[in-house]
């Protein structure tokens, strides 16, 4: 659970398209703290055929990213996508 790849999705609309589609798979999912202070959400479908369709059904089966983290997941069974959640500075 240590990769460090970091991808971009190529809009806001497709990031939410594909957390969208992580709802509608059953996942695993684990909330933490990084070295940084930010909050991390590592989540993992459980059934991988099942999310390809469900980013399929959602127009994001052709997407690049989409196309990325599926090959990260099917070839590391312990990997998790990981959303980062910046820690916000105080005023």
């Amino acid at each position: 659970m240590h990769i460090k790849d970091h991808i971009t999705f190529p809009t806001d609309e497709h990031e939410r398209k594909f957390k969208h589609c992580l709802t509608k798979t059953p996942t695993l999912a684990r909330i933490y703290t990084d070295d940084d202070g930010n909050q991390v959400l590592a989540i993992r479908p459980k059934d991988i055929p099942k999310f390809r369709f469900v980013l399929s059904e959602n127009g994001l089966g052709n997407c690049e990213v989409s196309a990325k983290v599926l090959k990260l997941i099917e070839s590391l069974p312990t990997e998790f996508i990981r959303f980062v959640h910046k820690k916000r500075e105080r005023k």
